[in-house]
């Protein structure tokens, strides 16, 4: 026996043989077991690695946390914060948020894996807006990114100021445009009685002259006739009376015509179209400008007789104007349609002044623009009557050319019969 041998004997009491077969087995077994916990190690650093290559090269700010506690941040998030790896290591994700926003992150750490919007701190202390999104991996570990949203937030709180002030700047410009208009409106009205003016003259010359040659005749027969003075003179003023009577009512007959309408009212487009032209015959006249009236239909509108009036004056003295210079050696004439299209009254104006010239036909209606020479024209009178008609009245102005001259259409809705 063994030194060894007695000495086992004498400290346990019994001696018995290693078996070196199995104690050859346990060791190899620990060693297998040593080595594949190394091998799995290993692996798992090295998949570590490479998720935190993943993360380094993403150009979104993003961590990893295990249990609540980061284990990486990428290095955009670290330049973002202004924190170092080091300094990150082992924090709570709460560390980074704001306090106010404590609950709203454990509540969305809980339930979603949907983006979400929370405020960040930086190692300044100073805090950002972010858009964080989060997605659970291996049960307790969690990769989240982070968005900074700070330029957006601002952009937004821009366009929310731009919103809340943009209603005030849209009724400032409109405002502004009802100024504008009024002015171009006084400035057409000014313009319509400087041409009403000019319709009264005509209309007052030929009474005139019969008043100054009933005079002179008053003067011829009192020196002729002698005691029959007294009848003869009361036949003459009588008929004097008559022609003074007649130009006072041609001055009420534009003071009416020449106001503006307050309220809309039914009214017939054949009696309004007559009702102008009784105004204008004299000017016509003189001018030899020839009317036809081809009415086909019985129109009733609901509208502003005067204002249509007013518009088709304008349309006929721009007429009457063209024709004057065009057609000197030539007959002269204008040609009024009234009819009905289906819901729709319609009045056209026809001249055979040659038309307008393609250039400038579609700018006729724009406002200051005029063919006229300047102390003849404003060009405000086509601006106001088509936004009398389209704005004013429903309807709708348009103009073309035909073979002889110009075709001004106006087409008029809300008919009541």
């Amino acid at each position: 026996m063994s030194i060894y041998n007695e000495t086992l004997q004498f400290k346990w009491g019994y001696i018995q043989d290693i078996d070196n077969e199995l104690l050859q087995r346990v060791i190899i077994g620990f060693i297998i077991l040593f080595s594949s916990i190394l091998l799995w190690v290993a692996i798992l650093r090295r998949d570590n690695q490479k998720l935190q290559q993943v993360l380094d090269s993403s150009i979104a700010s993003m961590a990893i946390f295990k249990d609540g506690k980061c284990i990486h941040a990428n290095k955009v998030l670290l330049a973002q914060s202004g924190y170092t790896q080091k300094e990150v290591l082992g924090r709570n994700i709460e560390d980074f948020v704001e306090l106010r926003d404590h609950d709203h992150l454990r509540d969305r750490l809980k339930t979603s894996q949907d983006e979400y919007e929370i405020t960040l701190k930086r190692k300044n202390g100073m805090s950002y807006p972010a858009l964080v999104r989060g997605t659970n991996v291996h049960g307790n570990r969690r990769i989240s990114s982070f968005i900074d949203i700070s330029e957006i937030k601002k952009a937004q709180q821009e366009l929310e100021l731009f919103n809340a002030t943009l209603e005030q700047k849209v009724q400032d410009a409109i405002d502004k445009n009802k100024k504008h208009e009024q002015i171009l409106s006084q400035q057409a009205r000014l313009a319509q009685m400087g041409e009403a003016i000019n319709m009264i003259a005509h209309q007052w010359r030929q009474p005139l002259s019969n008043i100054n040659a009933l005079v002179m005749l008053i003067d011829m027969k009192i020196s002729k006739q002698g005691d029959k003075f007294a009848l003869l003179l009361n036949k003459e003023l009588d008929e004097i009376e008559s022609i003074t009577a007649y130009m006072s009512s041609t001055i009420d007959d534009f003071r009416n015509f020449f106001k503006p309408t307050k309220k809309r009212v039914e009214f017939n487009l054949k009696d309004s179209i007559e009702n102008t032209f009784k105004l204008l015959n004299p000017t016509l006249l003189y001018d030899e400008i020839k009317i036809q009236n081809y009415y086909t239909d019985d129109i009733t509108l609901l509208g502003y007789p005067n204002e249509l009036g007013q518009v088709i004056i304008n349309i006929i003295n721009n007429a009457k104007d063209a024709l004057i210079s065009n057609n000197q050696n030539r007959e002269k004439y204008i040609i009024i349609h009234l009819y009905k299209d289906q819901n729709k009254g319609v009045i056209t104006i026809e001249d055979n002044a040659g038309g307008i010239d393609d250039d400038i036909i579609s700018h006729i209606f724009d406002p200051y623009f005029s063919t006229k020479l300047k102390k003849n024209g404003t060009g405000l009178g086509l601006y106001i009557s088509k936004m009398i008609i389209e704005e004013h009245m429903g309807g709708e102005l348009s103009v073309k050319n035909s073979n002889s001259g110009a075709i001004f259409k106006i087409e008029l809705n809300s008919l009541e019969k």
